[in-house]
């Protein structure tokens, strides 16, 4: 299996817990020491822990109970997922919301992850990141 095949399994892995067992399975697979940037605090870089809180506060009485994968692309180390997510609420309502990552890995690990607002601004984001990780001495 190649890096990028291997990156790209992490994070269907993650994606795929984050549907089968909402975000607390999602989160599990996480290392504690990952950096987290979220588009609706993009100054702010938060560990794991404090991305679980995060995300916890805002899903309030709704658990993730669908994350799809629609785009997964893998270039070095760095990984750009395009998907969506819904939300369930406990009186059955729903929201769906697109989600746009990009992740950087070492060793089969996420590192880093960072949320955009649309796909375009993930887009561009892979290509400065997977540009970067290209120079970087193996």
């Amino acid at each position: 299996m190649t890096r990028q095949e291997r990156n790209v399994d992490v994070v269907r892995k993650l994606w795929s817990a984050s549907s089968r067992g909402g975000t607390e399975a999602a989160l599990a697979l996480l290392d504690p020491d990952a950096e987290w940037r979220l588009h609706i605090a993009p100054d702010r870089a938060l560990t794991t822990d404090e991305l679980r809180s995060t995300l916890l506060r805002l899903e309030r009485n709704r658990r993730v109970t669908t994350a799809h994968l629609s785009r997964v692309i893998a270039e070095g180390d760095v990984v750009l997922a395009v998907g969506s997510f819904r939300w369930t609420a406990d009186d059955g309502s729903m929201i769906d919301f697109p989600g746009y990552w990009v992740y950087e890995l070492e060793d089969g690990k996420v590192t880093r992850g960072q949320s955009f607002k649309s796909r375009q601004d993930a887009a561009e984001a892979f290509s400065v990141a997977a540009v970067a990780s290209a120079l970087q001495p193996d």
